[in-house]
């Protein structure tokens, strides 16, 4: 997740996030909780995702429009 968010902020480029393996599949579903649809495992990393960046607007490391960016193009 975090390679495709520097992609997404630094590259500037449309990222879609994929797991290589089922492990990688079953511990992610792991950290998400026990949600039975894909959507909400995918809401749940997402706004994982505008945590990250709205930490980093706050630490001035990008701007609100550059995070704003980053976050369309995942």
């Amino acid at each position: 997740m975090g390679i495709a968010l520097v992609a997404a902020q630094k590259a500037q480029i449309p990222v879609t996030l994929v797991d290589t393996s089922q492990a990688s599949i079953d511990k992610g579903l792991k950290l998400a909780g026990e949600f039975t649809s894909v959507w909400v495992v995918q809401s749940h990393i997402l706004t994982f995702i505008d945590k990250l960046l709205d930490k980093d607007v706050a630490k001035e490391r990008i701007t609100k429009d550059a995070a704003v960016q980053a976050r369309d193009r995942l």
